[in-house]
């Protein structure tokens, strides 16, 4: 298969056109070469996309239709529209998108979730994925039938609203995935339940029947489940007794405040996906800060790392995150503790650093591994917006080596992009330095896909300045 410097996009826009590489997100470029083929968008034809604006709302996300990324991608239109810098949720295999392209007004997201805030404990937040919602650990002290998860919302779940049967329902303005409470009644015409309703119809004899409680709950990240990263995670901050009890003054707090959870999508074949989502993350953030009383605490633990990404704290994620606590604070005097996991993943070998000398250069060798069902990316990322670099990239399979610029992009083409890689002379991830981004298609066989090569992919960063350079893939 050659490298082709022809860079045309299927839907949103000719890459080579004008400034329209420039100051974009090099994973929208990617996304449109390959139809968007690896985005899960067969059906709904969204992307969720958050953004920087220059208006009081400063951050946040929206649904675009394909067809309309077009005013996103040109750097005119974008101003236009108010929207400083923005990053796509790529490689999200998922039929679990944002069902709306309206943006939220600032007087919209002040009162949207004001009912959710009822009670006046504080709120532990979880971003993970499975919540066994009666499980023991985490029930009421006063009430053992009753579950101290105020409320539950599901990114990839279905609405469902049917006398008997627990309650689901999309979240008022964020057009996507399915919530249900226990305290709240959204729809009390349907007859449908509550959590603690839910989980006194499976009580017999004063004992609730949990397997059966979820089996049927239209919660499926738990039905026959054994254990999940979520409940282990929930139990480890809030399950009753806490560990902590006789060490650590106040500890024992954590046993008696309300559990609010959200679930990421996943992806396809039931793998979860983690740094791709940073629209939904954001989302997940707004959701849970949404349900916490004013003057009331918010402890929330974002259990999905992320790979990619600057790693300065200059992300628009990272920043919308400092922007969204800061606003709790000074909007409902909530005070909001944030803590990231740090991952599991320091022996997947997935960083690697270089000091490139002046007039030099070094090779990172990435391997991509056979029958992968999802697309892979590496991206590499340079100290300083003007220094002058060029990248060489030789395939797996004896490809001739090509060697690109900033400013310009190349895709690997057999009747069907399989790979590229995009080289702006400025990625929106990050204001401080520059990223070229190596994506890859799927190595599974899968019908309309194309199929990558796998192997050993060589990426020579060559330093043209005259002072040495840190670069890190």
């Amino acid at each position: 298969m050659p490298w082709l410097t022809e860079t045309r996009g299927r839907i949103v826009a000719d890459w080579n056109a004008g400034d329209l590489l420039q100051h974009t997100d090099p994973y929208l470029v990617w996304l449109d070469l390959s139809r968007f083929a690896g985005a899960g968008l067969p059906k709904k034809r969204l992307v969720p996309v958050i953004e920087q604006t220059q208006h009081e709302l400063r951050y946040r996300t929206r649904a675009h239709a394909v067809d309309a990324l077009v005013r996103l991608a040109d750097p005119a239109l974008r101003k236009a529209d108010g929207v400083l810098r923005f990053e796509v949720a790529a490689g999200v295999v998922s039929d679990d998108v944002l069902q709306a392209p309206q943006a939220p007004t600032p007087a919209q997201v002040e009162t949207w979730h004001a009912p959710r805030r009822a009670g006046g404990k504080p709120v532990i937040g979880f971003i993970d994925y499975g919540c066994a919602f009666a499980h023991r650990q985490w029930r009421s002290r006063s009430d053992p039938l009753a579950t101290r998860v105020k409320a539950l919302w599901d990114q990839g779940g279905r609405t469902q609203l049917a006398a008997g049967a627990l309650q689901w329902q999309t979240p008022a303005g964020f057009w996507y995935g399915a919530e249900t409470h226990r305290d709240l009644e959204l729809a009390p015409d349907s007859g449908a339940l509550t959590l603690n309703g839910w989980m006194r119809r499976h009580t017999h004899a004063g004992v609730i029947d949990e397997e059966a409680c979820y089996r049927h709950s239209g919660y499926a990240p738990i039905v026959g489940k054994r254990y999940s990263h979520g409940t282990h995670s929930v139990d480890l901050a809030t399950g009753w007794p806490s560990p902590l009890r006789h060490i650590v003054a106040g500890a024992t707090a954590a046993h008696d405040a309300d559990i609010v959870f959200v679930q990421l999508p996943r992806h396809v074949e039931g793998k979860p996906v983690s740094g791709l989502l940073r629209a939904n993350v954001h989302d997940a953030l707004r959701y849970i800060i949404d349900c916490t009383p004013n003057d009331q605490p918010c402890v929330i633990n974002l259990g999905y790392g992320a790979n990619a990404g600057p790693h300065d704290g200059s992300s628009l994620l990272e920043q919308a995150m400092d922007w969204r606590v800061k606003r709790a604070l000074k909007r409902r005097r909530v005070t909001v503790h944030l803590v990231v996991a740090a991952g599991n993943a320091r022996d997947s070998a997935m960083h690697a650093v270089a000091n490139v000398a002046p007039r030099g250069e070094a090779v990172f060798e990435w391997h991509n591994l056979p029958d992968d069902p999802s697309d892979s990316f590496v991206e590499i990322w340079f100290p300083r917006q003007d220094a002058d670099f060029s990248l060489g990239i030789t395939a797996p399979g004896g490809a001739a080596p090509v060697a690109v610029r900033p400013g310009h992009a190349i895709r690997f083409d057999n009747e069907g992009v399989a790979a590229a890689l995009v080289f702006p002379q400025q990625a929106c991830q990050s204001p401080r330095g520059t990223m070229a981004l190596l994506a890859v298609s799927r190595t599974r066989p899968w019908p309309g896909r194309v199929i990558a090569p796998y192997g050993a992919w060589r990426i020579t960063v060559r330093n043209g300045s005259l002072t040495p350079a840190r670069v890190h893939a």
